[in-house]
């Protein structure tokens, strides 16, 4: 059995979680690029400090949400991907589940973005199936 922080299952998921985290701070920065373009400020502080009359827009809400479905789905990928390592999950199991959600939740980013709803529900459909396979797996070997 693989060391748990130093094997390749933990590596793989490190990577994972890393790209992730990057993917989540350019959605953050894109909700701002988008505030700042279409002047939707966040408060209407801000909307008067800037000369503009407080407002909401499609394309700043579409980037809220592209961030409320990251923090709807990111962290359980992160909690049930440390717990299959920490359960001894194998490699490949972890390369398989990690890319793929990695994938899918960069697909489901893009697809949002550009209003593409049959790859935006495919990619959510995979990413969701990654973290029930996630927990499934965590339950058969702590069962």
């Amino acid at each position: 059995m693989e060391s748990l922080f130093g094997g390749e299952a933990f590596q793989t998921y490190a990577i994972c979680v890393a790209v992730l985290a990057i993917k989540m701070m350019l959605s953050s920065v894109y909700t701002g690029y988008q505030r700042i373009t279409n002047s939707a400020f966040a408060t209407p502080e801000d909307a008067e400090r800037a000369g503009v009359e407080w407002k909401s827009d499609d394309a700043v809400e579409r980037a809220l949400r592209i961030q409320r479905n990251d923090l709807e789905n990111i962290p359980l990928f992160i909690g049930l991907g440390l717990i299959y390592v920490l359960s001894g999950g194998s490699s490949f199991g972890m390369a398989a589940y990690g890319w793929v959600f990695v994938v899918a939740r960069i697909g489901h980013t893009v697809s949002y973005a550009l209003a593409n709803q049959p790859v935006r529900g495919f990619s959510f459909a995979i990413g969701l199936l990654v973290n029930l396979g996630l927990a499934v797996n965590v339950l058969e070997k702590n069962f």
